[in-house]
């Protein structure tokens, strides 16, 4: 890892946009608690440190995986509730690895310091409730179940529902590369290894790179490298990273039973990053795998 972030360190610097704002992401999360529904409109109401413009959002969650949503709506100051759906839904698969997970926004944000707004989370029933261990930071929030018609816990005569830490990042508007899979996949136990990025590759953000349907409890490695022509190893697997760091890893679950998944977070440095060209790909011990190992396909990406 430590050769992969020197790399970074000493590509070619260029303009990039970074997380503009965020609410405790401290790198702690409350893990017994689970959001309700179905079809939850999650809101948690904000001021502007600053004038900016998000054109995405993340929360910290996982745990259950399935279509999400992810908006900015406008200010009820009234009734202290959601008012307007004002950049449109961007939506997402929600991976069950818990993660930082979230969606670009089709209709960036403008806001005004001192400006008050809601991130409204349409969240899967019994995801991850994306909460830190804080005792301060506390952000209020309502819920709706009917589109955003109606919210609860809003201060029109009853008592509104108390603030409680939630874990948000807020992203500028930027140019963002796209990160494009590539090669060829192997299947296994639970067929083919799937590989998902979550986050945006540009210098100060975090990407966080995810295994699912792998095999359950059993050995694993991430090639962190650059892009390469197809390098067949025969029998047991094609590779497509020219790998500078292999991490080890061991896949979640109990052994024969279920899916395993294993996640990387991975830091992108706040200077110099910017041109680098990066690639992974995952690759798993496997009884039902051809000769004993499936891999994924791999991804590749330019940071900004």
């Amino acid at each position: 890892m430590r050769s992969l972030l020197l790399v970074l360190a000493l590509s070619a610097a260029l303009p990039a946009q970074q997380i503009v704002a965020n609410r405790n992401d401290d790198g702690t999360l409350v893990t017994n608690v689970t959001m309700g529904g179905p079809n939850l409109l999650f809101g948690m109401r904000l001021v502007a440190e600053a004038n900016y413009t998000i054109s995405a959002v993340q929360v910290h969650t996982g745990l259950v995986g399935g279509p999400a949503t992810m908006a900015i709506w406008s200010h009820d100051p009234i009734n202290d509730r959601p008012l307007q759906n004002v950049s449109g839904d961007g939506s997402y698969t929600q991976s069950t690895v818990i993660t930082w997970q979230g969606a670009a926004l089709p209709q960036p944000v403008n806001l005004l310091q001192g400006e008050v707004f809601w991130v409204v989370w349409g969240t899967p029933n019994g995801a991850r409730t994306p909460l830190s261990t804080n005792t301060v930071g506390d952000v209020p929030y309502r819920g709706s179940f009917d589109g955003g018609q109606t919210w609860n816990g809003a201060n029109n005569g009853a008592q509104p529902w108390p603030a409680r830490p939630y874990k948000i990042r807020l992203f500028a508007d930027y140019r963002t590369n796209p990160i494009v899979p590539y090669g060829l996949a192997k299947a296994g136990t639970n067929g083919v290894p799937v590989q998902v990025v979550y986050g945006w590759p540009a210098m100060s953000n975090e990407l966080g790179f995810v295994l699912e349907q792998a095999a359950p409890a059993s050995p694993a490695v991430l090639a962190l490298g650059t892009p390469t022509q197809q390098i067949q190893l025969p029998g047991l697997a094609d590779v497509f990273v020219n790998p500078i760091v292999v991490l080890p890893f061991v896949t979640t679950g109990t052994a024969g039973r279920g899916v395993g998944t294993a996640l990387l977070e991975l830091p992108i440095p706040p200077v110099g990053a910017a041109g680098f060209t990066i690639a992974l790909q995952w690759f798993v011990a496997d009884s039902g795998a051809v000769n004993g190992i499936a891999h994924t396909d791999a991804v590749q990406t330019v940071i900004n």
